[in-house]
């Protein structure tokens, strides 16, 4: 599944890998994030409120069910 990874790559660069926290997350528990319109499954080290924008750091699995991020600091 080389292949896959290389367009998941490209699409993150042509959008900046940033997403918008659709259900808050917090560290011990998943939330979920809006990225590139689509509903994904979430985490981060850090609660993060709804309504935030995120940087996605990371595919939690080798499916992309879940995505690391981490909060945009303005």
């Amino acid at each position: 599944s080389r292949g896959k990874d290389k367009d998941f790559d490209n699409l993150i660069d042509l959008n900046k890998d940033i997403a918008i926290v659709s259900k808050a997350i917090e560290p011990d528990n998943f939330g979920e994030i809006k990225y590139k319109g689509t509903f994904y499954k979430a985490q981060s080290e850090n609660s993060i409120d709804e309504g935030k924008k995120v940087r996605v750091v990371s595919k939690g699995d080798d499916q992309g069910s879940f995505f690391t991020v981490e909060e945009l600091i303005n």
